[in-house]
């Protein structure tokens, strides 16, 4: 999903989210992505649609851990 936000490919990437979700529903870290590109392509609409699912699908995300090496 980060290179359909790079390249601009905004349709490609609800594609590839649509599929994630099918196989887990779970995870947050995929909503957020896609939230990004959502966001960053000014469909704000979109984005928030994506956020109320996320909500109403308890979706986690795990914070990132920082190494210190």
């Amino acid at each position: 999903m980060g290179a359909c936000s790079f390249y601009g490919n905004i349709e490609m990437g609800e594609r590839v989210t649509r599929k994630i979700l099918e196989m887990e529903t779970g995870y947050g870290g995929d909503y957020v992505l896609m939230y990004n590109n959502f966001a960053g392509a000014g469909r704000f609409e979109d984005a928030e649609r994506l956020r109320r699912l996320t909500n109403e699908t308890n979706a986690l995300k795990r914070p990132a851990i920082v190494s210190s090496e």
